[in-house]
């Protein structure tokens, strides 16, 4: 995270990748949008300094809301998994690093091999169009 919000490339690749007609489309007739990317789910590993009680009560997990709602809740992955990871200023990364990776295989890895079975068979349908 970056002044509360993902940092300039990332948002650069988002807008390269999140396309219109590929994850998500407009109606004509009226203000909706189909969500392309339904069935398919996402998970955002951030690094941050910011304590989670603050992002919580005086932020309300904005940038959380942000990726779910406006982001990849607007395209239509669901289920979304969030992991904070922090400290990151002043070398204090080094020290959590072990536990960080743990944490994110254990993520990688609580998908049942069934679904992940379906997603491989959703991505194949969805790139056969």
């Amino acid at each position: 995270m970056w002044w509360g919000s993902e940092p300039a490339h990332l948002k650069g690749l988002l807008d390269r990748v999140l396309l219109p007609g590929l994850t998500f489309a407009y109606h004509d007739d009226d203000n909706w949008w189909d969500k392309l990317m339904e069935g398919r789910s996402a998970d955002v590993i951030a690094t941050m300094d910011t304590p989670p009680l603050f992002l919580r009560l005086m932020y309300g997990n904005a940038l959380i809301k942000r990726w779910k709602l406006q982001v990849l809740g607007f395209c239509g992955f669901k289920p979304l998994r969030f992991l904070a990871l922090r400290p990151v200023k002043h070398g204090e990364a080094d020290k959590p690093l072990p536990k960080w990776r743990k944490r994110i295989e254990n993520m990688a890895r609580t998908e049942s091999p069934s679904e992940a079975a379906k997603k491989r068979a959703r991505l194949k349908s969805f790139l056969n169009r």
